[in-house]
């Protein structure tokens, strides 16, 4: 028999120490010249976690036994393949639909399907253990007055508490009482660089960095920790998004710090921070840009924003600023972010905003001029739509789900008739669930793709009914309506390397409404 290998560890320092991947590594070898399999391949993920979904060598496995190149997979034990319910029964699904085994060298009834929804149990419950025991510890440091990250600019690190460095200490004193006294902030990091000042990481002060300061309530002595926590969640095409999110004040932890500013100081400077904040609110854009907002880029996916060619700006080796002005009058133009700044090869990471604005124009008045070319859009969406097999599929995951409720209900029928235990209807009902859940999750997706088809079908269908109202006004019409008629009707427009493509919103309706996908070509 063929057989193929998982090995895993969480941590690069498990890589090489504690039960490692090369032990693993032996230990599977080992068990498969006893059972008399041939080892194919062995798949490494080194310092993942096995709540990740897409580990690369996981899901380079998954494709290979969809291929059914192996009869068995082996693992050391199977909270190294996942420690996560929807990973393990994903796994399960696949080994079952290819006629392939699961075997764990410490493990022996991973055969039985209850046995392994007790397995995942178990690992699951011991991921759950291990974060909270982490939090609790994170916590407690906390508590106690002892930093969990480097300390604040202005502070530094002493048996694990923040004390006030002097030398930095300076430098915040300067920033509050110069910002005070109505020093603008890009004003304010000049002169700090002119004079000699850097941060810690010795890099020269900005207006950004200095609004960090600024804000950090840690200098009037009130430190905060666990401020953050991270969330996982699947996407729907099964990758795993973790993403920090603010914790309630509640449940933040004080870390006392020695002030460094008073209180009075720190009231003045917040006072002119909200202040400052409502004139820029209120100042507004002085040069017009009616795609604003709207434009994005159809390589790297970034906004392009608006900018103003005329004027350069020039940091010199002393840190100071040049502004050249140009005798010309400021040219409008779109720009990629990335593109410009990033180096990741966008096509197209400029383009002149009279350019972009009279060929969104263009398109715009065509479509409202030539209704019937909706008719060829919406018969390929239709057909597109139709060659998915979506609905199909949304009733299998139905028909899925149905039967989890039904083996739910026998599963509480016996145990209530006694032939099962309450800890056995547990594990029952958890490994129910995992799958109910996995069913729902993909279900959910197909749903929503079947809701966009159907309101781009209806905005279709309502972007035709305004074009014959609109067709003749659109001829000759000034730029202020040109403006309002872009805003209004573009949802977004996509800029490609030879091609602009426009997504227009429905006709009818709100702004919010799903929009439908006119391709400008």
């Amino acid at each position: 028999m063929k057989a193929c290998a998982y090995i895993r560890v969480s941590t690069k320092a498990q890589a090489t120490e504690g039960y490692s991947l090369e032990e693993q590594r032996q230990a599977i070898a080992k068990y498969c010249q006893a059972k008399g399999y041939e080892l194919v391949k062995v798949y490494e993920d080194a310092g993942i976690s096995g709540r990740k979904a897409d580990r690369p060598a996981f899901l380079r496995m998954l494709e290979d036994i969809e291929q059914k190149v192996y009869d068995v997979v082996v693992v050391w034990r199977l909270d190294r393949a996942a420690r996560r319910g929807s990973i393990a029964y994903r796994l399960k699904d696949t080994l079952d639909r290819t006629g392939t085994e699961i075997e764990s060298v410490t493990e022996s009834y991973l055969k039985n399907r209850f046995m392994f929804a007790i397995a995942i149990a178990m690992a699951e419950e011991e991921v759950e253990k291990r974060s909270e025991r982490a939090k609790l510890g994170v916590a407690g440091r906390a508590k106690h007055g002892q930093l969990l990250g480097p300390p604040k600019f202005g502070y530094a690190c002493v048996d694990g508490r923040p004390v006030i460095n002097e030398a930095e200490a300076v430098v915040v004193r300067r920033i509050f009482s110069d910002y005070v006294n109505g020093v603008p902030l890009a004003l304010l990091a000049e002169r700090l660089n002119e004079e000699g000042y850097r941060t810690r990481t010795g890099q020269l002060w900005t207006w950004r960095a200095l609004q960090f300061v600024l804000a950090s309530e840690v200098y009037i002595g009130q430190g905060y920790a666990m401020k953050r926590q991270r969330t996982l969640r699947v996407a729907d095409d099964g990758r795993d998004l973790v993403r920090a999110v603010g914790n309630p004040r509640s449940n933040w932890v004080t870390i006392p710090h020695p002030p460094i500013i008073d209180q009075a100081l720190w009231d003045r400077a917040q006072e002119r921070r909200v202040s400052s904040a409502r004139l820029r609110a209120h100042k507004g854009y002085q040069i017009h840009f009616p795609l604003r907002g709207l434009t994005w880029c159809g390589h790297c996916g970034c906004r392009f924003h608006p900018v103003t060619l005329g004027a350069r700006k020039k940091r010199m080796k002393d840190g100071t600023i040049r502004k050249y002005e140009s005798q010309r009058p400021h040219r409008r133009g779109y720009a990629c972010y990335r593109g410009r700044h990033g180096n990741n090869g966008c096509p197209r990471p400029y383009i002149s905003a009279s350019k972009l604005e009279t060929a969104v124009w263009a398109k715009l008045a065509e479509a409202l001029q030539h209704p019937e070319q909706l008719e060829i859009m919406t018969a390929e969406l239709r057909a597109e739509y139709e060659q998915t097999g979506t609905l199909q599929e949304v009733q299998r995951l139905k028909d899925a789900i149905e039967d989890c409720e039904r083996e739910r209900q026998r599963a509480v029928t016996a145990f209530q008739k006694g032939y099962v235990q309450e800890d056995e209807l547990d594990v029952r009902m958890r490994s129910i669930n995992e799958r109910r859940e996995m069913y729902q999750m993909e279900l959910h997706r197909l749903q929503r793709i079947i809701a966009d088809y159907e309101q781009h079908m209806a905005a279709l269908a309502d972007f035709k009914a305004m074009a014959n109202e609109l067709a003749d006004s659109v001829r000759g019409a000034p730029q202020g309506t040109r403006d309002r008629l872009m805003a209004t009707l573009i949802a977004r427009v996509i800029i490609e390397r030879d091609r602009i493509i426009v997504l227009l919103h429905r006709a009818r309706g709100s702004v919010t409404d799903a929009t439908a996908a006119r391709r400008c070509k």
